[in-house]
């Protein structure tokens, strides 16, 4: 593949003018929320509240006459703490397929089909209302959350999340890139985990760093006779290295699936995703879904069901697990081009083996209702 890339960018390729795209979105959340922690002492995270996601993307790229396009995707956060750049990579498409090279998820992130929903958040994102990831007050309630199988199946192996990576998918196979349809496969390796960073990793200084992550990923999805369906699978593995000097490494692995079903304006689908020989890291999770789009209508609703468990992370020598049950459903307003509302509810329960100081799980059950209000351009 490289050396037929080479080939045919070796002889002079004249191009039009560079185009420089900009786009991003901006999603809005107000919802009412209430939710109870056991072992907690004069909690209060009830009430009304707002949460905001927003993003800016950059996309300069430049077609030659050959075919070749060359570009990168620079994602500017809108609302941050600390990480002004989201992800930064160059891409080159052609014939050959697509190669991504610099902060980007992995083929078998990308490459995931996760269960329908309407919506334009999921699950995992019920922390921005509930205490579910990491401490309360005073407790430690969950953890885990981000690109682990405990709150989602779209997962990253060990969560390493955005690092430096190169990735190449082939093209679409029995099917066509423009409609996304047919078979694709992906690949990826990155060194280590880091990200937006151009420092160079000690993998041997016994701190415990990620190391040599592959991931491989696969999707097929196509419609006969007014039924739409697709498949997914990926699988990953990596080194981890002892936390002292010398001392045996892990080997990470993660693997997940997901598969949907369309027709005649519905939607059903799920996944699962499992983690393993990643310490606290490890557990799994399943999602199961629906949605419906009405016809000649701008409305759409969807329901979502997702299951996780892992190890708990403040008892992991004790043999103690964690699980999560978080239900969301709701209805999508299509209002114009960019421009989707949202009304919804959901319901959260997290349960722990043994709370923090080993007795008794710092338990959290909690439920909103809310609505929410999406641009993009």
């Amino acid at each position: 593949m490289i050396a037929t890339l080479m080939a045919s960018v070796s002889a002079p390729a004249l191009a039009s003018e560079w185009d420089v795209r900009v786009s991003g979105y901006g999603e809005y959340k107000v919802a009412f929320a209430t939710s109870d922690v056991d072992n907690e002492v004069g909690e209060n995270f009830d009430g009304v509240d707002i949460k905001q996601d927003v993003e800016i993307h950059f996309i300069p790229s430049i077609k030659l006459d050959n075919g070749i396009t060359f570009g990168a995707n620079v994602q500017l956060e809108g609302n941050t703490s600390s990480d002004s750049i989201d992800e930064s990579f160059l891409f080159v498409k052609g014939f050959f397929g697509e190669i991504n090279l610099g902060s980007e998820n992995s083929a078998g992130y990308k490459l995931h089909i996760q269960s329908p929903t309407v919506l334009f958040f999921e699950p995992d994102d019920l922390e921005d209302f509930f205490p579910i990831n990491g401490s309360s007050t005073f407790v430690n309630t969950g953890d885990d959350f981000t690109r682990g199988p405990f709150a989602e199946t779209q997962v990253e192996n060990d969560r390493n999340n955005d690092a430096d990576r190169i990735t190449y998918y082939t093209p679409y196979f029995f099917g066509g890139e423009k409609s996304k349809s047919g078979l694709r496969v992906g690949f990826s390796y990155a060194r280590d985990g880091s990200q937006d960073s151009n420092a160079q990793v000690d993998i041997g200084d016994g701190t415990g760093e990620l190391s040599n992550i592959f991931d491989i990923g696969a999707i097929y999805q196509n419609s006969f006779g007014g039924i739409d369906f697709g498949i997914s699978g990926r699988w990953g593995t990596a080194t981890r290295e002892s936390g002292t000097v010398g001392g045996a490494s892990t080997t990470p692995q993660v693997w997940a699936a997901g598969a949907k079903i369309g027709f005649a304006g519905f939607t059903i689908g799920g996944s699962f995703a499992e983690q393993n020989e990643s310490g606290t890291e490890d557990g799994t999770g399943y999602q199961v879904g629906a949605s419906y789009v009405f016809p000649d209508s701008p409305w759409s609703i969807s329901a979502v069901y997702h299951h996780g468990e892992n190890v708990d992370d403040e008892q992991p020598f004790a043999g103690a697990d964690e699980e999560i049950d978080m239900f969301l459903a709701g209805a999508r307003y299509k209002l114009a081009k960019g421009i989707d509302i949202n009304l919804f509810g959901a319901y959260v329960s997290f349960e722990e083996d043994q709370g923090d100081f080993g007795f008794g799980g710092d338990d959290v059950d909690g439920w909103a209702i809310g609505s929410g209000l999406k641009i993009k351009f």
